[in-house]
């Protein structure tokens, strides 16, 4: 009975292990490089035939956005978590408040 118990709680560890692995990988992060005095909106036009993708680091797509405040690439639209990021003076990245 006790051997029935530990493969019991085995396998739901096991289980649970593999969907938060899948949760988190399922849909990538989106991850915005932003200007350090950088204030307003940011306009992507995605599915551009003939424009660069987006850069891709593991399960994060990489936003590296210009002043002008617009991005056009031959990447599809994917649903994900968004983050923003400034890069200060430095080049050092901080995540922004919000």
């Amino acid at each position: 009975m006790k051997k029935y118990v530990l493969l019991l709680i085995i396998f739901i560890c096991l289980l649970t292990a593999f969907v938060i692995f899948y949760e988190k990988t399922r849909y990538p992060e989106h991850h915005f490089i932003l200007p350090i005095d950088y204030l307003g909106w940011v306009v992507i036009t995605f599915d551009q035939p003939g424009l660069p993708a987006l850069k891709k680091e593991r399960n994060k797509i990489v936003y590296q956005v210009p002043t002008s405040d617009q991005i056009k690439t031959s990447s599809k639209n994917i649903s994900g978590p968004i983050y923003g990021y400034y890069i200060d003076y430095n080049g050092k990245k901080n995540k922004t408040h919000g």
